[in-house]
């Protein structure tokens, strides 16, 4: 499974995307929060992720579906989703919270699903979990020829369902929101997770097999606004084998 980072930004974006970083990345100046995996399934769709694929040279004609994860706008761009559906051969494939009534879009084939219920294509396989956040959240276990990974980008803590379905997938990756950076006492705890939750979170993934031996633990959705400079923030957090996600980066699992 190969995973592309588009964008691993919060809602804080930068001013410089829209003149120094128009046309380049920069680790520090992050854009709407997506992932690629495989060249065909994208994870979110946010007022960046057209402008990724640019950049990083990708094709977007390749992508076959599109897993939202919840209806923010730095997440479901409507118009992008329009263009993207635009740009490809065949109709889109929507997968989305199914409490949702997102509007029609033209070749987009929308596919409403429920928290625990599991969907299945001839790219993938996927399960739906329930996330605690707002807009009709969903995190997402997708497994690939016997690679699972764990997609949870917004949301805070895991809720009981959640965690239970985790426990012993032993998953070779997990990305979690880590919009809130390595302090305590911020108010977004009911929906971000912070650094010192998520350490909390690595130990019981650990003790419950939630996350393989050699996996790997993934922190994107970082504000720039509460975060130390990137490669700051990378290499402490390194030290504890936490990897911490830019726009452009490629995971290999």
């Amino acid at each position: 499974m190969n995973i592309r980072f588009l964008g691993t930004g919060a809602a804080d974006f930068s001013p410089l995307l829209e003149t120094e970083f128009k046309n380049k990345l920069d680790n520090n100046a992050r854009r709407s929060s997506a992932i690629l995996i495989d060249e065909t399934v994208l994870i979110d769709c946010g007022p960046h992720t057209l402008d990724s694929f640019r950049i990083q040279g990708l094709d977007c004609t390749k992508v076959t579906d599109l897993l939202l994860t919840h209806f923010h706008d730095d997440h479901y761009d409507r118009n992008n989703i329009a263009k993207l559906a635009k740009y490809c051969p065949h109709p889109l494939r929507m997968w989305y919270h199914a409490d949702a009534s997102p509007e029609p879009i033209e070749n987009v084939e929308f596919h409403p699903v429920k928290p625990l219920e599991t969907f299945k294509t001839d790219k993938f396989q996927a399960v739906a979990l329930s996330a605690n956040h707002t807009e009709f959240p969903l995190h997402y276990d997708i497994e690939i020829g016997g690679v699972k990974l764990f997609y949870g980008c917004d949301g805070a803590w895991l809720l009981n369902d959640t965690f239970y379905a985790m426990m012993h997938r032993e998953y070779q990756c997990i990305i979690l929101d880590g919009t809130v950076g390595d302090y305590n006492g911020d108010y977004r705890l009911g929906e971000h997770n912070s650094i010192p939750m998520i350490r909390l979170m690595a130990e019981s993934f650990r003790t419950q097999n939630v996350i393989a031996s050699n996996g790997i633990l993934c922190i994107s959705h970082l504000a720039r606004t509460l975060h130390k400079p990137h490669e700051e923030t990378a290499a402490s957090l390194a030290k504890e084998g936490f990897v911490i996600a830019y726009d452009g980066m490629m995971l290999t699992i």
